[in-house]
C-alpha cells in the first residue's frame, strides 16, 4: 500500500512538472510567454492607420518562415502594442521589454 501511495505521489509531481513546462514558453532571452498573460493582435489592432506615441513597451512573438528546423522564434521589443500589432509577422505579444533588449 505504501509503495503504491508513493509511486502516486511521484506520479503526480511528475505530471505536474510536465504540465507546468507546457503551460510556460521561456524565450531564449530570458522572457517567460506565461499563456495567462500573452495577448493575441486583433484585426483592429493590424488595421490601425496610426498608432500612439506611448513608450509602453511589449515583448512580440515574431512568427518566422521555417527552412531547416529547429526553429526557434523571434522576440522583439516594441515601443506599444500598436506598433507591434501593425507588423505582420507579430503574432501575440506580453506586457514589458523582452530581456535580451538594452
Amino acid at each position: 500500500m505504501i509503495k503504491k501511495t508513493i509511486l502516486a505521489v511521484i506520479a503526480l509531481i511528475v505530471i505536474g512538472a510536465g504540465g507546468y513546462w507546457i503551460y510556460q514558453s521561456k524565450t531564449p532571452a530570458g522572457n517567460v510567454f506565461d499563456l495567462a498573460h500573452v495577448i493575441v493582435c486583433t484585426p483592429e489592432q493590424r488595421n490601425a492607420d496610426a498608432c500612439y506615441e506611448i513608450y509602453d513597451p511589449v515583448c512580440a512573438k515574431m512568427n518566422i518562415q521555417c527552412i531547416q528546423e529547429p526553429c526557434d522564434p523571434i522576440y522583439q521589443t516594441f515601443s506599444n502594442d500598436c506598433e507591434a500589432c501593425k507588423n505582420p509577422l507579430t503574432g501575440s505579444y506580453i506586457r514589458g521589454e523582452c530581456a535580451n533588449s538594452k
